[in-house]
């Protein structure tokens, strides 16, 4: 039994380099994920809001800067919320 998960584990790793992007160069097969070759027929309509939060306050003390809100896409009801954290003025 433990022969036959040797050779499963064998196996296994000769077809992981078989699959690798550069063997598929080689096969003249195009392996690039084209993302950035499509275009867009419509613009991206964006809006975003950034606030500043507090946390120097109980129970966190933190004396950086902080800053959260989102970013809305308008795709469909779809936003993307964020929370920064961060020092101001360091070298």
């Amino acid at each position: 039994m433990k022969y036959f998960f040797v050779f499963l584990a064998l196996i296994t790793l000769s077809t992981a380099f078989l699959y690798r992007s550069s063997e598929f160069e080689k096969r003249g097969i195009n392996v690039r994920d084209q993302i950035l070759d499509q275009v867009y027929s419509e613009p991206l309509n964006a809006t975003t809001t950034c606030t500043p939060v507090n946390l120097n306050v109980e129970p966190y003390f933190y004396n950086g800067v902080v800053r959260t809100g989102y970013l809305n896409v308008n795709k469909g009801n779809s936003v993307l919320s964020f929370m920064f954290y961060g020092r101001e003025n360091t070298p």
